[in-house]
Formats: structure tokens, C-alpha cells, sequence
């Protein structure tokens, strides 16, 4: 069975244009096929009405909800985001905002919805910042149920590194350290990917699982 990969590309530039974060995500699932069968999707999230907020549906026209459902079928999420001014591009921030809503959401065997589910992340940008951008992403991925393994990111900051230029597709291709943090994070996504679809099913609930199962109006 393949392994199932959402890529969430939340680039400010719609599907039209081209994008250097999308690009990076590629290569990173083509380094995952090093491995295993990989089945992608990629969603790029610009193309999509998501509205502010912090519920699940945040009402008409919100379509969240439709993204938040591919993300739940896949088994990997991979979250992509340039980096300005710094930080996690606006879109990328409101993402994990609406990923708050699994904070209180669970299963049927009352774990978090996003339970048994691995995430890694692909940051572009053209200033420092790769670091302290994993960071925000990982910290929010982690607190809503993701399992991050180690190594799990990838950035590129352009012409702060020995790969001047001004963008990721023409600049940062082939560089040495790129490729190193790719291909780690692509190895270890697949790899708890596996452990996590053979084991999830084995692990008992906990108390407070079983107890949000019986009472899942009732959060914490």
C-alpha cells in the first residue's frame, strides 16, 4: 500500500503562478519514493476561500473543512511555507489556526483527530529565518497531534547561504545541504509512517481517551 502524502502548499501565490515552495515539496515526496510507493496530492491552499477563525466551519463559503478532510485521509502531512518578513507566510498561520479545532476534536476511540499521523515541513525564503519558522510550525503540528520525527524539515534561505539567488528552483536545486535535510526528513517520513500505521492500531486508549469517546462535548 502506498503511503499516503497531503501536501498543504501555503504559498501567498495561487496555482496559476509559479511557486518555489512547491517545487521544494517535490522534491521532497521524490526523495520519500526513494523508499516506498507514495501517493501526493498537493493543495495549494491560496486557491481556496479559508476563512479566519478557529472552528472547524467557520460558515458559508468557508472551505476549510474540504482541506481539512484530505489532510485526515492522508497518512503524512507535508506543510510547506515561504518565509517573510521572518515568519510563517500569513496563509500558513492561518492554517494552523484553523488546525486548532482538532485541539478538542477526537476519534472514535476518543484520541485527536489527527492521531497516527506524521508531519514534516519545507520552507523557502530569501532571508534567515529557517529555523525559527520550523519552530512555529513544528510546535503547532506537535500540539494538535502530528508526530514529527527527527529531522523533519527542509528549508532554503537563499542568498543568506553559499546558494546565492533569488528563489529556490534556479538557486537552491542540488545544494549540498539542502538535499542533506531533504533526503533525512523524506527517510523518516516514510519510516514513522510505517511504524505509526503498524502500531496505532495496538496501542490501547488511554482513560482520558475513553472518557473524551464518551463525552466528547465535554472537551477538557
Amino acid at each position: 500500500m502506498p503511503v499516503r502524502v497531503c501536501g498543504l502548499n501555503c504559498s501567498l501565490k495561487t496555482s496559476d503562478h509559479p511557486s518555489n515552495t512547491s517545487v521544494m515539496m517535490q522534491d521532497v515526496v521524490g526523495w520519500m519514493g526513494d523508499h516506498d510507493d507514495i501517493e501526493y496530492e498537493e493543495i495549494r491552499v491560496a486557491d481556496f476561500n479559508v476563512k479566519p477563525g478557529v472552528e472547524w466551519d467557520e460558515g458559508a463559503g468557508d472551505e476549510w473543512p474540504h482541506i481539512g478532510e484530505r489532510v485526515l485521509s492522508a497518512e503524512v502531512l507535508l506543510f510547506g511555507t515561504p518565509i517573510w518578513i521572518g515568519h510563517p507566510c500569513s496563509i500558513a498561520q492561518r492554517v494552523i489556526e484553523r488546525m486548532d479545532a482538532w485541539l478538542f476534536s477526537y476519534d472514535e476511540l476518543g484520541r485527536k483527530k489527527v492521531y497516527g499521523r506524521v508531519a514534516g515541513v519545507a520552507i523557502t525564503g530569501n532571508e534567515d529565518g529557517g529555523h525559527h519558522v520550523f519552530a512555529e510550525c513544528a510546535q503547532a503540528l506537535n500540539d494538535v497531534g502530528f508526530v514529527l520525527p527527527p529531522e523533519s524539515r527542509v528549508y532554503w534561505t537563499g542568498w543568506t547561504d553559499e546558494s546565492p539567488g533569488p528563489n529556490y528552483a534556479t538557486s537552491g536545486r542540488g545544494h549540498k545541504a539542502v538535499e542533506y535535510m531533504g533526503q533525512h526528513m523524506a527517510r523518516n517520513l516514510v519510516v514513522f509512517a510505517h511504524a505509526m500505521r503498524e502500531l496505532t492500531a495496538r496501542i490501547e486508549p488511554l482513560a482520558s481517551d475513553k472518557e473524551a469517546a464518551a463525552h466528547p462535548e465535554e472537551g477538557l
